[in-house]
């Protein structure tokens, strides 16, 4: 697609490397596009303003696969690239990353709805269609199978945190809970 949207992400996690390699994998997605970059103790947001349509998918994988894959290149974060004893003289290191958390969509263009992409380490991926805000989108036919094979409340709430990713809003939650804990600690 030659078309360009809105994309917005969060990364969950306190993990110095996990920033560093986060930001590197979203720099190759994001080029010479305007973005904007903010951080706090537990998370790192990222937003393009000028994003390809379909890069939530590619940049969700890319994300996905740097958890998985037991190690992943990035800039030595003692000399920044200059060379020391903690990397060879390029100033690349090779580290495992611990897990991360996310969250990631594209804004709807036209007439396409846009994309919504979360991850908790104790959940799995979730993908929907979504709205602007990042809120997944159910269509009609969705929410009539729903009402029609609903046997009671407790399996209708199911089935809705699961077509909602709810249970993964709720793995990050629980995720970021543990990130807020070991940052104070560590700073008490």
């Amino acid at each position: 697609m030659g078309d360009y949207t809105n994309l917005t992400m969060t990364v969950y996690s306190a993990d110095p490397m996990v920033r560093t390699a986060v930001r590197g994998i979203f720099e190759d997605y994001s080029g010479t596009f305007t973005w904007r970059d903010e951080e706090d103790a537990t998370s790192l947001s990222f937003g393009v303003n000028e994003a390809r349509c379909g890069s939530a998918q590619e940049l969700a994988s890319a994300l996905t696969t740097a958890m998985t894959d037991p190690s992943h290149e990035t800039e030595c974060g003692f000399c920044k690239g200059g060379g020391c004893e903690n990397c060879d003289d390029s100033g690349v290191v090779m580290v495992t990353l611990s897990p991360f958390a996310f969250t990631l969509w594209e804004d709807p263009k036209y007439e396409w709805l846009g994309e919504l992409w979360r991850y908790a380490p104790e959940a799995g991926a979730y993908s929907a269609d979504c709205d602007a805000d990042g809120n997944a989108v159910l269509n009609t036919s969705q929410v009539l199978k729903l009402v029609q094979e609903a046997t009671d409340l407790v399996a209708l709430k199911a089935e809705v945190a699961r077509l909602t990713g709810r249970y993964v809003i709720e793995a990050q939650q629980e995720f970021i809970a543990t990130l807020t804990t070991t940052t104070t600690e560590e700073n008490a």
